[in-house]
């Protein structure tokens, strides 16, 4: 029997060394809707000349139909940042983004966050074009969860996915402020002229707690005087009343877009989704304009 064991180790021994596990990817291809999965390698990239980006908070999908309907109908966005991303342990990425997306191939970038009983909540970039330079920027927040940025890169443009401390009733604007300062912090290492977009669900809810109420307006306009003074603008058109998220209790404007070093786009919001209690927003970047 032991001479049996060491021989079928020595054999097994090959396959294990040359094992390669889906989680160890960097940058994941997938192909829709064979649903084949690999590990992004050497693709090739032809510039383009316009990309259409959009931030979509997809709330833990809960409605994956819904979701699906709004991709399908989506299908010019070409990147996609999304927040609120449920992981199955080991099994990256997860199969209920693979079920919500469109025919095609997308390269997906992970960020897996924080436990949620049995899966983890994260964060996801997912492409038409091949992605480079990913990393995950660790983010400072005083809440329980872990915040971080994911940031990847297409052709010189970066692209930079975040998520905020939402709990109005304990945290409030000078909480998420940490976020935006380790952000720019950030953005401010880069060269001058590098090409950046930061967007997703910046949660500017304002502050309910009585002695620093802070109404969600109000913190919207102090965000965007913030990113102003470090070189970023937004996009053009967006409405006075916008909101982003909607519920029983409350219609605010969460998800914003900034840029730097782009052509200004101009603002749009998917009205008709169904599948979250975000909305998704959106802009073209024509880079051919700088």
């Amino acid at each position: 029997m032991k001479i049996s064991l060491f021989l079928l180790l020595f054999l097994l021994m090959p396959l294990y060394l040359n094992a390669k596990p889906l989680y160890a990817c960097i940058v994941y291809k997938v192909q829709i809707p064979q649903r084949t999965i690999t590990c992004q390698k050497n693709e090739s990239i032809t510039s383009p000349n316009t990309i259409t980006i959009g931030s979509y908070n997809i709330h833990w999908f809960e409605n994956k139909k819904g979701l699906k309907k709004d991709l399908t109908n989506l299908q010019h966005i070409d990147v996609w940042s999304l927040q609120e991303v449920l992981y199955e342990n080991n099994a990256l990425p997860p199969s209920d983004l693979i079920d919500i997306l469109p025919t095609g191939t997308w390269f997906i970038a992970t960020l897996p966050l924080n436990q949620e009983k049995s899966l983890i909540e994260g964060q996801a970039i997912v492409s038409k074009f091949p992605l480079s330079d990913v990393q995950s920027l660790p983010l400072q927040h005083t809440g329980l969860k872990k915040r971080a940025a994911l940031i990847a890169s297409i052709d010189g443009l970066h692209i930079i996915n975040t998520d905020h401390e939402v709990q109005v009733f304990s945290l409030g604007f000078e909480d998420r402020l940490k976020q935006l300062l380790s952000l720019t912090q950030f953005t401010n290492t880069m060269k001058a002229n590098t090409q950046v977009i930061i967007l997703g669900d910046f949660n500017t809810a304002g502050d309910q707690r009585p002695h620093k109420y802070l109404s969600s307006s109000e913190e919207v306009e102090s965000t965007y005087l913030f990113m102003q003074q470090n070189g970023f603008s937004w996009p053009q058109g967006i409405p006075g009343n916008e909101h982003t998220f909607e519920s029983f209790w409350a219609n605010n404007f969460l998800d914003h877009i900034f840029i730097k070093n782009l052509s200004i786009p101009q603002w749009n919001k998917y009205s008709n989704r169904v599948g979250s209690d975000h909305f998704p927003v959106y802009v073209e970047i024509n880079r051919s304009l700088l």
